[in-house]
């Protein structure tokens, strides 16, 4: 898996996506309250700069966190968040943890059937008894005739950093969506182009049913349940071992 070329500049990368931690470490508490087994050993997966794993460490969670880009890992570390280097498709602590959790597509990085079966057959394992993964991801519209666009800004270091990230209709048949990401910080331009793959919600039902998870719980974009159904775009889907 090659992480894309904004991944390496992790300064950057909190700039635009801190904003939201907070948000994020509410709704991760919330699920875990609603479904999970009580337990405070938490995983993450392709964990970037560590904002998350760091920020859930502050309130008292037990969190380890992992990725493959070494410029990401020692940012994080300097946070002091606990995290080390590892793969989506290898990684496993048998029965280390109580629950996992990778948002923002992350998982979409896994770009075949047999790597993303691997990852979640390996996460199950990482689980101990009613554990729980919480996936976020986005759905594939096949059918959509035009790119998708999304801006961010925030301020970093006194400049102003700006993100267009552009994803083109997905192609059915290779399961991939292309990504163009466009980030301007002060004078430094950075472009990135790379594919993640494409579920819809009859392929991301399938897979799950191949796993070693059940289906326990859909939510959307706003934290409301929903239906894993032809409907439904960016959702939070959650897992149990």
């Amino acid at each position: 898996m090659r992480a894309p070329s904004f991944y390496a500049h992790p300064r950057l990368h909190d700039a635009l996506q801190g904003g939201d931690t907070g948000a994020e470490v509410r709704w991760l508490e919330r699920v875990h309250r609603e479904h999970g087994n009580g337990g405070r050993e938490w995983l993450e997966p392709a964990c970037g700069t560590g904002r998350l794993v760091a920020a859930l460490a502050n309130r008292g969670w037990s969190v380890t966190g992992y990725d493959v880009e070494p410029r990401m890992l020692a940012h994080a570390r300097r946070t002091g968040a606990r995290v080390e280097k590892g793969d989506m498709r290898t990684f496993l602590r048998s029965k280390a943890f109580d629950f996992a959790y990778c948002l923002q597509s992350s998982f979409r990085h896994l770009a075949t059937q047999r790597d993303a079966r691997a990852h979640l057959s390996r996460t199950a394992r990482s689980l101990r008894s009613g554990g729980l993964y919480v996936l976020g991801l986005d759905l594939a519209d096949y059918g959509a005739p035009e790119p998708d666009e999304e801006t961010w800004e925030a301020e970093e270091g006194g400049r102003v950093v700006r993100q267009v990230q552009m994803s083109l209709p997905p192609d059915r048949r290779t399961r991939r969506e292309r990504i163009l990401q466009f980030v301007s910080a002060g004078r430094r331009f950075l472009r990135a182009e790379y594919d993640l793959r494409a579920y819809d919600a009859r392929e991301f039902r399938a897979l799950v049913a191949a796993s070693p998870f059940r289906l326990a719980a859909v939510y959307d974009l706003w934290g409301k349940p929903a239906e894993l159904d032809e409907r439904l775009r960016a959702a939070t889907f959650v897992l149990k071992a």
